[in-house]
Order: structure tokens, then C-alpha cells, then sequence
């Protein structure tokens, strides 16, 4: 990915938006970015037309073992059968592994963002003390914090007064357009805060995907594919992935 470093009348050329306390920047013009819930929506989708089941709302409560191996999930709607199971349940894995004899750490990490109706912004804009992204459909997203808050999943005045702080002095036009939407989400955090995946060592056919913290989105692909050859051919092409396996928490 190319960079370059800009400043003066070309980085006002490049982003106008942008504050007069920001006196240069590393402009990436390769940058991309997704947004999470429309690719979470989109997976889902391919997922039904490829033929997979999906039920939402329904909770997982336990595992149905025999000879070493889960051989069912048992979740509010019944017990689902199973070859194999992958937990990846954000800071909530650690409760379901532990049922599997392998209780991991994975602390939730509150983060809150809000998002402006606004097409004024016309990059990603990363500041000392959060940043601005644009997504579709007319809105840019401004976050975020990182907040040890246990499993409380709401947004605090304080909070979000402070992301509005932010992002008007990356972007003072900001100061008067309307905020559309705040929320809250909570991220799954890991004892060394490294990602934690691969076979759990208490049961050959679970595995485990989680403790990827901020980036979870970003790394969603690379750790399905991982996952997914791990379960099906015993192991994984993706170099290094046994620097991330559960047993190094053993």
C-alpha cells in the first residue's frame, strides 16, 4: 500500500473538511473499508443460498458429548446435531468453552460509536484520539472507545459527548450536522490480546474462533478459512496460525 505525507493547501484540496489544528497527514489512497453490519447481513445471506441453516435468536446452553467429542448442541429450540462445532461467540466464548472443559479468558471490551447524517467527510480520517470513516448511504461513523465495562451494552452522555468532541475538532463542519444513531457493542478481548483460534485441547472436533478485539471484522475471512480447513483437513495453509491455538492458555 502506497503513502505519502500531505499538508498545507494540498491536504485542504484533498480533504476540505478538515479542522485548522490538522497540519499534515500520511494519506493512503489504497485505504478501504467495509461496513460490518451489511457484511455480516451479506454472509448470512450466501450462507441460506448455499444451503446452511441459520436461526437467530436462539441461545446455546450446552454440548452433548460421547467418546470425547460433541456430538450435539443443546440450545433453547432443541438439540442440533453436530460433526463438528466452532465457538465463536465474542466475549461469551469463554462461558461456552468452558463447558467444553476449557475455560478461556475473554474479557468483553465496550466500545460506542455514533454516526453523523452527513457526505461532507470524503475520507477516513484517523486522529490522536479516534476517527472518521464514511459509509454508505450518507453516513459517517465516529468512534470509538475502549471501555472495560463488563457486559454493559449501552452508550454513556459522557461517551458520546466525547466522540462528538473529537470528531468536530478533526472535522468542525461536523458541529452542526445531525447525529443519526448511537450505539454500543461489546468486543472480545483474550488473555494475552492475541486472537485465540484453532482445536480446543479438551475436545477433537471443537474449535475456536474469538479474542480478536477490534478486529474482527478485518479478520473475519482469513480466521474462517483457517477454521474451516482446520475442520475439514485436519489442519490450515494460513502460515502461522499455531502461534494463535487455545493451547498456549492451557
Amino acid at each position: 500500500m502506497s503513502a505519502e505525507w500531505v499538508e498545507g493547501e494540498a491536504l485542504r484540496e484533498l480533504e476540505p473538511a478538515l479542522g485548522p489544528r490538522v497540519l499534515g497527514a500520511v494519506y493512503t489512497k489504497d485505504d478501504l473499508n467495509v461496513d460490518p453490519g451489511l457484511v455480516t447481513q451479506a454472509i448470512g445471506r450466501a450462507a441460506e443460498r448455499a444451503g446452511v441453516d441459520v436461526s437467530t435468536g436462539v441461545s446455546v446452553s450446552g454440548f452433548r458429548r460421547r467418546d470425547g467429542r460433541v456430538d450435539g448442541v443443546v440450545t433453547g429450540a432443541g438439540t442440533v446435531k453436530a460433526d463438528a462445532v466452532v465457538l465463536a461467540a465474542g466475549p461469551w466464548t469463554g462461558a461456552l468453552s468452558a463447558k467444553l472443559g476449557f475455560p478461556l479468558k475473554t474479557p468483553p471490551m465496550r466500545g460506542q460509536m455514533l454516526a453523523y447524517r452527513t457526505t461532507k467527510v470524503r475520507h477516513a480520517i484517523w486522529g490522536e484520539d479516534g476517527y472518521l470513516v464514511p459509509k454508505t448511504g450518507g453516513f459517517l461513523f465516529a468512534g470509538a472507545t475502549v471501555e472495560d465495562a463488563g457486559f454493559r451494552k449501552h452508550t454513556t452522555k459522557r461517551a458520546l459527548a466525547g466522540l462528538r468532541a473529537m470528531a468536530t475538532r478533526l472535522a468542525p463542519v461536523l458541529r452542526y450536522s445531525e447525529v443519526a444513531s448511537a450505539w454500543a457493542g461489546l468486543r472480545p478481548g483474550s488473555e494475552d490480546g492475541w486472537p485465540v483460534i484453532g482445536r480446543l485441547p479438551t475436545c477433537e472436533n471443537a474449535y475456536v474462533a474469538t479474542g480478536h478485539f477490534r478486529n474482527g471484522i478485518l479478520l473475519a475471512p482469513v480466521t474462517g478459512r483457517a477454521v474451516s480447513e482446520m475442520m475439514l483437513e485436519g489442519g490450515t495453509e494460513v502460515a502461522g496460525m499455531e502461534a494463535f491455538g487455545p493451547e498456549r492458555l492451557g
